[in-house]
């Protein structure tokens, strides 16, 4: 530390207030009022008459830490804190520290006070508007005026010329998230079949400033609040989830989700294919699909599904074909139409019973038969 000489003269009953002197001569030993250590008062041994105190003029620094920490961005998402503090850069000095502190904020704040380390701090308001919590060092023996001793010139500085500080935000409310959207369907509505491969979502916050982490199945896809689409979705039930987790970290802790299902395209073996021609044409699902003029030519898949549709091409002069789930039989289904469209037909409800087997369509004539999609779930 660097160090200035204050001369003091002690007062006594027998003694004047005394002269200013750098170094006293008793008994042959010589006492250096400069450099001192600290302001701790060193009497000269068997005298009892004069005393030596100097000023440090480098006040301490001060540290202060804070628990919880706030995050990166300086929110906090809890509303108390305890701060422990001390004072550093001492060298050899060795008097007594001392701290005050003071908090300044919406809610709960004090001017500056003395205190001792550790301090809380609880009950605070939740505010964009931030709080500071700020601690001072001082030396408490340059500060102190000592009995018996009189001060012969100013003192220097005490305190931390520098306060230790801790800014930060509140929010300790979690924000809560909204899924709207998707596809429409009227008979399953809260679990939609989509008949295509493109969807979208709109995202919702209670609070602004927020992001959001999303998954389709258990793939992580990105979103954002506002409009997030889906696109080259493959077939089968899917399950979108976002979590949304604010400034402050908070997060959501209701997982939002939106089912939906992706109908397969297209059916059959190798060899089955061998009698259909696939063909391509737009408001097909996927744009293509398999058409076939032979009689008893048949598309197969093993499945397992308590609902079951079919998307089925109409139009003028088209044929007919049956549909059957190992020994069970759903029914015919005549794709001929005096308009060209598209039907979507439920051959089993959403409430039945799951069951399994070799899922079949036969064709009943040599009527030109297409087949577009099915959805099984």
């Amino acid at each position: 530390m660097t160090r200035h000489a204050r001369r003091w003269a002690a007062l006594t009953a027998a003694a004047l207030i005394g002269a200013v002197v750098p170094v006293v001569t008793l008994g042959g030993t010589s006492y250096a009022a400069d450099p001192c250590e600290h302001e701790g008062a060193e009497a000269i041994p068997g005298s009892g008459i004069l005393v030596f105190q100097c000023d440090d003029i480098t006040p301490p620094n001060t540290a202060v830490q804070a628990d919880p920490v706030a995050n990166s961005a300086g929110w906090l998402n809890q509303s108390a804190l305890t701060f422990t503090f001390q004072a550093t850069d001492l060298g050899t000095d060795t008097d007594n520290m001392l701290f005050t502190c003071s908090l300044s904020g919406p809610s709960g704040a004090f001017s500056t006070r003395d205190c001792v380390s550790p301090v809380t701090v609880s009950g605070l308001t939740d505010s964009p508007e931030a709080y500071t919590f700020t601690v001072t060092a001082y030396d408490q023996t340059d500060r102190d005026t000592l009995p018996g001793v009189l001060q012969t010139e100013p003192d220097q500085t005490d305190a931390d010329t520098t306060p230790a500080t801790i800014t930060w935000r509140q929010d300790t409310v979690a924000p809560r998230g909204l899924i709207v959207g998707g596809p429409y369907d009227e008979l399953t509505p809260d679990f939609p079949v989509l008949w295509n491969t493109t969807t979208q979502y709109t995202l919702g916050s209670s609070e602004q400033q927020v992001t959001a982490t999303c998954s389709l199945n258990t793939r992580v896809v990105p979103c954002a609040p506002g409009t997030t689409k889906l696109t080259k979705l493959a077939a089968g039930t899917k399950t979108f989830s976002m979590r949304l987790k604010d400034k402050a970290d908070n997060v959501d802790q209701t997982l939002r989700t939106a089912r939906f299902t992706v109908p397969y395209n297209l059916l059959g073996t190798l060899s089955e294919r061998q009698h259909w021609k696939r063909g391509f044409a737009s408001g097909y699902f996927l744009g293509d699909y398999l058409e076939t003029r032979q009689k008893g030519a048949q598309l197969s898949k093993n499945v397992t599904f308590r609902e079951l549709r079919i998307l089925v091409p109409m139009g003028p002069g088209l044929g007919r074909f049956r549909i059957k789930v190992g020994d069970y039989f759903f029914r015919i289904i005549s794709e001929a139409s005096t308009t060209v469209k598209h039907r979507e037909i439920v051959l089993r409800g959403a409430q039945t019973t799951p069951m399994s087997g070799l899922l079949k369509v036969f064709t009943l004539d040599n009527k030109p038969v297409r087949f577009d999609a099915i959805m099984y779930r």
